[in-house]
């Protein structure tokens, strides 16, 4: 059984573990992250614009009742014209890195943006991971020079 629920006061230390276990698997990755704060206060003082909920979201993936990951992202505004929705991070603990939960994350976001009345998606998580890219790339992304863009209106809605 998999559910997602929007981040609340009720699972905040979840979704500040969560990013904390993603920073330290990337601090592995790249070693100029080592300085990072992993402390649990400046990253609950992070997650606090994920609240706004009207230019934000953040969803906590739970499978069988155990958090497995997390999607953070928000509105970006352009100038002129219309409004983007920019996937900020998408993490899934190692056990459950499968391509449907992947997916399923993703298409919450996109959901929840239509509803919004946004068409335009992008993210630049781990550009040029061979893997990363394939997953993006099956989820109907396109790759350009620095990230990751979808057009929701060349797509149908997922229900």
């Amino acid at each position: 059984m998999t559910e997602m629920k929007p981040l609340s006061i009720c699972n905040l230390e979840t979704a500040v573990i969560l990013y904390r276990d993603m920073i330290e698997e990337c601090q592995i990755i790249d070693p100029r992250l080592k300085n990072v704060n992993t402390d649990s206060k400046p990253l609950r003082n992070m997650l606090q614009p994920a609240f706004d909920i009207e230019n934000s979201l953040f969803f906590i993936l739970y499978v069988h009742g155990a958090p497995a990951g997390f999607i953070d992202s928000a509105r970006v505004e352009t100038d002129g014209g219309p409004d983007a929705w920019y996937i900020k991070s998408l993490y899934l603990l190692p056990g459950y890195r499968e391509r449907q939960y992947y997916a399923m994350m993703e298409h919450r976001i996109e959901r929840e943006v239509r509803q919004r009345g946004i068409m335009d998606l992008f993210s630049t998580v781990l550009i040029g991971d061979d893997e990363t890219d394939s997953l993006w790339e099956d989820l109907g992304y396109t790759l350009e020079t620095d990230k990751r863009t979808k057009n929701l209106a060349a797509f149908r809605a997922v229900s």
